[in-house]
């Protein structure tokens, strides 16, 4: 049996599909911990002083993803600085681990976790909260279905480069403490 990489004292880096959980199984992973929560998105949104959505739609995605790779050096460097040593946990856009060399970046500098929930799930999350995911804007049905399993596809190899794989829905972060 494989052993899991230690989390406690680690930057955790959560890696997953859009609606995946990762805000908020983050936030309870941190308080188990008894680390600080980042979000990556949120420290983007006030870095460039708008919306996620607002960036996509005035520069594109692929300037996103610069801004998205330099504000995950910044913060893993700040987190770094503190001096804390106690880690922390981040989580990071759903297509955070597909660009560039990002998964093996935070391979690198923690332990990466792939949340996994079922297909099932993550299309019941996402049709609900098509307004504010750029990727999936105003996509309902069929149309919904098939644009989130072929990105889906697209970005499972590099969600499989992380150290941990939770499969569930509503995983207890308890239980992955090693």
């Amino acid at each position: 049996m494989q052993t899991r990489p230690r989390l406690q004292g680690s930057i955790v880096f959560l890696t997953g599909f859009m609606a995946s959980g990762k805000t908020h199984f983050g936030r309870r992973l941190a308080e188990v911990l008894s680390v600080p929560f980042r979000d990556l998105d949120e420290v983007l949104e006030h870095e460039q002083g708008k919306s996620i959505s607002s960036i996509f739609r005035d520069d594109g995605e692929e300037f996103f993803r610069i801004l998205e790779r330099e504000a995950l050096e910044r913060l893993v460097a700040s987190i770094r600085a503190s001096g804390s040593g106690t880690g922390a946990v981040v989580a990071t856009g759903g297509g955070a681990a597909c660009h560039d060399d990002n998964m093996a970046w935070m391979n690198g500098q923690g332990v990466t976790v792939w949340l996994n929930p079922p297909f099932a799930v993550l299309l019941a999350r996402l049709s609900s909260e098509t307004v504010k995911r750029p990727l999936v804007s105003g996509l309902t049905g069929d149309v919904l279905e098939a644009a989130v399993r072929q990105r889906l596809d697209t970005r499972e190899p590099y969600y499989r480069m992380a150290q941990i794989h939770i499969p569930e829905a509503d995983p207890d972060p308890a239980h992955w403490l090693t």
